[in-house]
């Protein structure tokens, strides 16, 4: 009798082993709130929370009510028109937060004749450095897209939208396919963008 062409040359038993390992869900942005004494209070939240919660944490936690916060990221004051920003965009993890009570002032209620103000329609600055010396301001809506931004520095500056390379404050760049995101999803109020070639 011939011999089956897939027969092993060792008439032994071959096993084979399948591991599967299972893909857990992200994990929580770990970050410290710090207050005006200096107290350092821990949080962990999940990334795709948003900074109304974060305030509402806070409420929890010190008993400051939302509108008497004031939250401070490195240079950006993280306001009301933040409100329903993720903080996965704001990039917290392993960063602090300054925290301190403030009085609200008039205007700055996150309602405005009894309806939520919707960022996109807010008006925000933007500050681009060009070089070590020199910053330009842009104010623009909450709902410009990136492209448009590019458009506006070419205009200003003379160069050229496939020339620029946007770096956000932190690192991140702002590369080709977030052209058509907005500055509000962005998160890029009062944030610093490096412009280089």
């Amino acid at each position: 009798m011939g011999t089956h062409p897939c027969a092993h040359p060792n008439p032994t038993t071959t096993m084979f082993f399948l591991s599967l390992q299972r893909t857990e869900p992200p994990g929580k942005m770990t970050f410290t709130v710090v207050t005006s004494k200096g107290v350092k209070i821990p949080f962990q939240i999940e990334p795709d929370a948003t900074v109304q919660k974060l305030r509402q944490s806070l409420h929890a936690e010190t008993g400051v009510e939302p509108e008497c916060q004031h939250l401070r990221l490195g240079r950006r004051v993280i306001g009301v028109r933040d409100e329903h920003f993720q903080l996965s965009t704001l990039e917290l993890e392993g960063r602090e937060i300054l925290f301190r009570k403030v009085k609200p002032r008039p205007g700055v209620s996150r309602k405005d004749d009894g309806r939520e103000r919707d960022p996109s329609t807010q008006l925000v600055k933007l500050l681009v450095a060009i070089t070590k010396h020199q910053t330009l301001t842009l104010t623009v809506k909450g709902s410009t897209r990136v492209g448009t931004l590019r458009r506006m520095v070419q205009k200003k500056q003379g160069l050229a939208v496939s020339d620029q390379r946007l770096l956000v404050e932190g690192g991140k760049e702002l590369g080709p396919g977030e052209d058509d995101k907005t500055v509000t999803e962005l998160g890029l109020d009062g944030r610093l963008i490096r412009l280089t070639k």
